[in-house]
């Protein structure tokens, strides 16, 4: 096993775009839209130049929120992702890397800014929701900070962050973990190229597999 995980009980998994390879699937959503308010498509460099957290930012930078309900944004977003999501799946290595670490006793958990009944949805649609102890998503599609989540996930379990790898693909999955006192390890496949992960300092992996050896 990857010595990133050597002596690592537990291990928080973002979902959106470590997990789930959905960045197609987003890219797609936003551009449709774009395209139906007669504005340009978006390419994937410049769409990893907008991603922020909170999500809202990133609405900002390509809608005219002074003139359209932020609200009825998300819920256009959020029906166009999930018929695109069709099109995509699972990051490539997952299934092995998640059975793996069951087999190893090791606890897994997602926490995500996605809304909870829709992340319980998606996560039973790619039949993976056994590999984890707990699931966690947001209250809203407001896609916030899991900070707090994460936090009341290690006291609610009494688990100690030292023992814990928080494994994402935003700079803000790092921000968290180390605000928490875990480590953390970032996937460049996911919502932010690999030049901004390596900016924060943590481990960056390219491939899911990268974690069993």
């Amino acid at each position: 096993m990857n010595k990133l995980l050597n002596g690592k009980t537990h291990v928080i998994w973002d979902w959106n775009g470590t997990l789930l390879d959905d960045v197609g699937a987003a890219l797609m959503t936003v551009n449709n839209m774009l395209l139906a308010r007669g504005m340009r498509a978006i390419d994937l460099k410049e769409y990893y130049s907008y991603i922020d957290i909170p999500i809202k930012r990133f609405y900002e930078r390509i809608f005219d929120l002074e003139r359209e309900d932020y609200d009825s944004i998300l819920r256009e977003y959020n029906a166009g992702y999930q018929n695109n999501l069709s099109k995509f799946g699972l990051t490539k290595g997952v299934t092995s890397v998640l059975e793996h670490l069951k087999n190893s006793g090791v606890s897994q958990a997602v926490v995500s800014s996605s809304e909870s009944e829709q992340l319980k949805r998606n996560i039973r649609k790619f039949a993976v929701e056994h590999y984890f102890d707990v699931i966690i998503g947001s209250d809203d599609f407001l896609a916030g900070s899991k900070l707090d989540r994460a936090g009341k996930y290690l006291s609610e379990f009494q688990i100690e962050p030292s023992k814990v790898l928080l494994i994402g693909d935003l700079t803000h999955d790092c921000e968290i973990a180390y605000e928490l006192g875990m480590e953390c390890v970032l996937i460049s496949s996911g919502h932010q190229s690999e030049e901004m992960l390596r900016r924060s300092g943590a481990p960056v992996i390219s491939a899911m597999e990268e974690l069993l050896y």
